[in-house]
């Protein structure tokens, strides 16, 4: 990784935390649906930094962490369904 790219990925994985962190809080306030957006965004911002060459062992815990936590909603929306696909990426991320 070159150090303009290091630095891209220290923003996008700063950003996908301040999702994640954002989305917890949108939890804990029962706002389910919000939570869901920003988990997402959090996800989609941890993919992005594959673009700039992070290995996929670095990458897993935020996304997994932000798949269970974003499975956790989809149950409170009564969407088991989505809770499950969430929680089998995860399972596979992990086992990968």
């Amino acid at each position: 990784i070159h150090y303009h790219d290091a630095t891209q990925v220290d923003t996008l994985l700063k950003l996908a935390e301040e999702a994640k962190s954002r989305g917890n809080d949108n939890f804990k306030a029962g706002n389910y649906q919000e939570a869901v957006n920003q988990y997402t965004e959090g996800i989609r911002l941890v993919h992005a930094v594959c673009h700039h060459g992070l290995k996929a062992n670095d990458e897993r815990a935020p996304i997994v962490a932000c798949l269970a936590n974003r499975a956790q909603c989809h149950l409170y929306l009564r969407a088991p369904r989505l809770a499950v696909d969430d929680c089998t990426l995860a399972m596979e991320l992990l086992l990968d």
